[in-house]
């Protein structure tokens, strides 16, 4: 080992920085964490990181390497993780955006609610059905409510709470009230499903404007 240019062990792709860093050493300047390869009797290649402190007076270098080949590894591995999950989310993203514009398209939205928390989520198509504001309009189960016409809110009410628990499709049409007066008709379809102790726990449904079909 000791009769061989030091060189000749280190990757190809890792000569160039070595031979500049070394450089960088013999004019007196300590080095921390330089990364670079060596390859190992197998023909395998370990990296390592340098630390490097030059004496002057005596022309010599004291040096310390650590084998971190494991670590680099780890963070291979990591990155191509955080790889994966930016390109699913932007996946998804498209997905989402598609599905979107086909809601629009349709004037279809879809709604979740949350049957322990009461927390409800709407996509962007029934705040423009019900003529709301995303940023300022909360869409609660009683705020939904008043929402829909007098005449048809305790039905609508009812229907609902009847569905909990209950296995099956619903489908119900009513009247909505717009911010400026007019009225709309819409047909909600949902569904409510359980957890494993068969306990309900959340309702899956749409929301589309059938204003024109009844008209």
């Amino acid at each position: 080992l000791t009769s061989r240019p030091m060189d000749e062990f280190i990757h190809p792709d890792d000569r160039e920085a070595t031979s500049s860093t070394r450089e960088s050493i013999t004019q007196g300047n300590p080095v921390r964490g330089f990364q670079n390869r060596y390859r190992c009797r197998d023909g395998s290649y370990r990296w390592f990181s340098w630390n490097v402190h030059p004496y002057a007076e005596s022309r010599q270098v004291f040096a310390v390497a650590r084998d971190i080949t494991e670590q680099r590894a780890a963070e291979k591995a990591v990155r191509e993780r955080e790889e994966q999950q930016r390109k699913l989310a932007e996946q998804l993203a498209g997905l989402n955006n598609r599905l979107l514009e086909s809601q629009a398209v349709a004037s279809v939205g879809s709604c979740e609610m949350n049957l322990k928390t009461m927390e409800v989520n709407w996509t962007e198509e029934i705040f423009r059905i019900f003529g709301k504001d995303p940023t300022v309009f909360e869409p609660t189960f009683p705020a939904f409510l008043d929402l829909v016409h007098a005449e048809d809110r305790a039905r609508v009410k009812d229907a609902f709470i009847t569905s909990v628990g209950q296995q099956g499709r619903f489908v119900i049409d009513h009247r909505i009230v717009m911010p400026d007066g007019s009225i709309k008709t819409v047909e909600e379809r949902w569904g409510v499903f359980n957890d494993n102790d068969g306990n309900p726990v959340r309702a899956l449904g749409t929301c589309q404007d059938i204003t024109a079909r009844k008209q």
